[in-house]
């Protein structure tokens, strides 16, 4: 009779340890993500992010393009000031991941019924025409 009351109790009780974790990969609600940026990001502690602090971060020293980095930085920059203020750090879209998935791709040669792009049925797509 225990050795049943205490198997049900542990059966009842494992799926809350499991889920736990789940709610530490959470991400931050935006307020507090812009809040985390200022601190990373913010170097000279002026309570805003210019763009020289946003290309020193990670993934702006990692882009391949600094255009694109400079871009991304006025599109989020809404008031035009030059800085990114906690209010528009908090409004900025979230980033999907870090990128190390793999995803269905973009336009000719997605390949195997991906989404981009038209291809021959059954997913066979043309090769792209490189000018050759």
């Amino acid at each position: 009779m225990i050795k049943a009351l205490i198997t049900t109790a542990v059966l009842l009780v494992a799926p809350l340890a499991f889920a736990a974790p789940a709610a530490d990969k959470a991400k931050p609600d935006p307020a507090k993500r812009a809040e985390m940026m200022l601190e990373k990001l913010d170097t000279d502690k002026s309570g805003d992010i210019c763009l020289d602090e946003f290309k020193a971060a990670p993934k702006g020293k990692k882009a391949p393009d600094p255009a694109k980095v400079e871009a991304r930085f006025n599109a989020i920059d809404t008031d035009e000031s030059g800085t990114l203020s906690k209010a528009e750090l908090a409004a900025m879209p979230q980033d999907k991941g870090k990128g190390k998935g793999k995803g269905a791709g973009k336009g000719k040669g997605a390949g195997k019924g991906g989404k981009g792009g038209k291809g021959k049925k059954g997913g066979q797509d043309k090769p792209a025409d490189n000018g050759n």
